[in-house]
């Protein structure tokens, strides 16, 4: 697979450990040069994007998000990063495990660049996260960031 981009950086937020290690294990099985950061709820995820723009750091290239979370769900920052002069072109992909075709709508409506339903098996998971691959990070070009 021919990745057009180097020094990849992602952040996962996601309050399943276990959906979050199988994801960052795929990403980086495939994904040579890649930076992921993790965070297990809205709160932390805020606090890392934070501390990364007050340190003048790179930003993520990609942000998956999980809806449902404690202390800050996934709505909530969805319209945080959207409404952020820093953050709002930071591509944000929808992984969660909610099929509901509300969630789907209000997460459009904020502005996600897409939605995924978490597939439940390692091997459609696997192919998913292959797609999302083949797509972000082979196709896409993203915007310069702002800081």
């Amino acid at each position: 697979m021919d990745l057009i981009y180097k020094n990849i950086k992602v952040l996962v937020i996601d309050d399943d450990p276990d959906d979050t290690s199988l994801l960052v294990e795929i990403l980086k099985e495939y994904i040579s040069d890649i930076n992921i950061d993790v965070a297990l709820d809205g709160l932390e995820a805020t606090n890392i994007l934070t501390d990364t723009i007050n340190q003048h750091l790179s930003l993520p290239n990609i942000i998956f998000l999980d809806l449902n979370m404690p202390r800050k769900n996934g709505f909530e920052v969805l319209l945080e990063l959207k409404n952020s002069i820093n953050l709002k072109k930071i591509p944000i992909i929808i992984f969660t495990s909610s099929n509901s075709i509300h969630d789907v709508n209000i997460c459009y409506e904020a502005g996600a660049n897409c939605y995924i339903h978490k597939p439940s098996g390692y091997r459609e998971l696997k192919k998913v996260i292959l797609s999302i691959i083949n797509f972000w990070f082979s196709v896409v070009k993203f915007p310069t960031q702002k800081r």
